[in-house]
């Protein structure tokens, strides 16, 4: 039995299907639109995961990373971090700027906690209920294996067939 009380995106179980030629153009659209509403604090937004390698299998979801440029939070921001963790924010969090706290609501994002993850370093959000459609993973510093993995299997689409 389902549990109602947790969001849809945690509950739903996406398919994997088919390579779409949608998806970059769907990467591109939400790029754009980020871009737009925080270029001042978001830098390297980039496509990666499954949905980013022609060819391949994937849950038809955006993966999307980009890197958050550290600005120190104002008291405010501490405490409405707070409430997406029964554990204190670290007092030398560095992160973006506060409006990248409520994207949630404006930009249609959901903040999706990872528990064993420091929030200094790593965010995840998702876009779309009941189907979520795009996965922002919000960094402080770019994830380096992710982005070779996904460079290495485009230059290699042999690979992506095995």
């Amino acid at each position: 039995m389902e549990d109602e009380a947790q969001p849809v995106f945690w509950r739903m179980k996406p398919e994997v299907v088919e390579y779409r030629e949608e998806w970059p153009r769907l990467f591109d659209q939400e790029k754009a639109f980020l871009e737009g509403k925080f270029a001042c604090v978001l830098s390297q937004i980039e496509h990666f995961g499954s949905t980013s390698i022609p060819g391949m299998w994937a849950k038809p979801i955006i993966d999307m990373q980009c890197v958050a440029l550290p600005m120190p939070p104002s008291a405010e921001t501490l405490a409405a971090l707070s409430k997406f963790s029964s554990k204190p924010p670290p007092t030398n969090l560095q992160i973006p700027s506060e409006e990248l706290l409520y994207f949630t609501e404006e930009l249609g994002y959901a903040h999706r906690p990872t528990e064993d993850v420091d929030r200094a370093e790593y965010m995840r959000f998702d876009k779309g209920d009941p189907v979520v459609t795009h996965c922002l993973h919000l960094r402080n510093t770019r994830a380096e294996s992710a982005v070779s993995f996904r460079d290495y299997l485009r230059s290699h689409p042999e690979d992506v067939q095995r």
